[in-house]
């Protein structure tokens, strides 16, 4: 599962958003990672040595595995999941083999911008191997946005990654974005105003209320259905100026398409939104949302941050935060 976007403010705050969607409990924090700091693949068959340092939402694992980030010149990518479509590559000699994984971490720390991002794909062979924790190759597809705000996708179903331009600038899950993109066209009647009143032989009917022009948007959480929600929500929703007000209309977006733990499952376990990850691609800052507390958490890629030499783990409060008022 998973829904991510971009968004931009009227003062052009760029930002990458994502829910995490899940069934296995990822126990995910925002973790910083150095500039130098030196991994070794899970293939064994690569050893890195991040030159950029980023935070995102991450796990140690033996190393330390991401689903998402930002790193200090603005790059994100998130990884979201891409069952029966993803087809990952076979293992070449002179080539970066990496588990499919390892990939958010290899471009947070090896690139600037997404010219960066193609030259490193042009190395990388990605190869079927298990992820830790869960002990199972999980199909991914990413989406990458860097400081300009220009928004791709990296779907594997080819023995070459490219980046590929996403004009929506939405991403769930299969089926690949094309099709996604296709499937607008059944959703042409979605207006954020009422439908105007209409003729039916010698009656009039009119609209019951307000809402008549969402009348065809989908509710459920599907693929399709959380991509045609994101993708009108996005486009519709009031523009706002400054950071923190961008914040918000992302996560009032997102609110639209987040899964409540115990309504989707999954073979008996409830596949549910774990957090929510946005990343601010022009002030540099990750900002973080667990299921169990609908605070807002900001990591910020400080100059104090940047000069650390080591892995930083930020804990926070996994329990709802109420403000008294009296």
């Amino acid at each position: 599962m998973c829904t991510s976007l971009t968004f931009d403010t009227t003062d052009n705050h760029h930002f990458l958003a994502r829910t995490m969607d899940y069934a296995f409990e990822l126990g995910g924090r925002p973790v910083f990672l150095p500039r130098h700091y030196q991994w070794e693949s899970a293939t064994k068959e690569a050893t890195f040595i991040n030159e950029y340092a980023f935070v995102g939402t991450g796990r140690q694992l033996g190393t330390y595995f991401f689903a998402d980030g930002i790193n200090e010149y603005g790059l994100s990518v998130a990884a979201l999941y891409f069952p029966r479509e993803a087809n990952y590559q076979t293992p070449q000699s002179g080539k970066k083999n990496l588990a499919p994984h390892e990939l958010v971490s290899v471009l947070l720390g090896n690139c600037c911008n997404l010219d960066e991002v193609q030259q490193e794909l042009d190395q990388i062979r990605l190869i079927a191997f298990e992820t830790p924790l869960i002990n199972t190759v999980p199909p991914l597809h990413w989406i990458v946005t860097d400081a300009s705000g220009r928004c791709c996708v990296i779907e594997p179903r080819s023995e070459q990654l490219k980046l590929e331009g996403d004009p929506v600038e939405v991403m769930t899950n299969s089926p690949e974005l094309q099709w996604h993109i296709k499937n607008l066209s059944n959703y042409l009647t979605l207006q954020p105003t009422v439908h105007e009143s209409k003729q039916f032989m010698g009656v009039t009917a009119h609209a019951f209320g307000q809402g008549t022009g969402t009348s065809q948007l989908p509710g459920g959480y599907t693929p399709p259905q959380r991509f045609v929600r994101t993708a009108f929500l996005k486009q519709n929703i009031t523009p706002v100026t400054g950071e923190y007000a961008g914040v918000n209309a992302i996560l009032h977006v997102l609110h639209n398409v987040e899964i409540p733990h115990g309504v989707n499952i999954k073979q008996g376990e409830s596949d549910y939104t774990q957090y929510i990850g946005i990343m601010g691609a022009t002030s540099k800052a990750y900002y973080f949302v667990p299921y169990d507390n609908q605070s807002v958490f900001k990591v910020s890629l400080t100059p104090e941050l940047l000069e650390e030499t080591e892995p930083v783990e930020f804990p926070f409060t996994n329990e709802q935060q109420v403000t008294e008022l009296n």
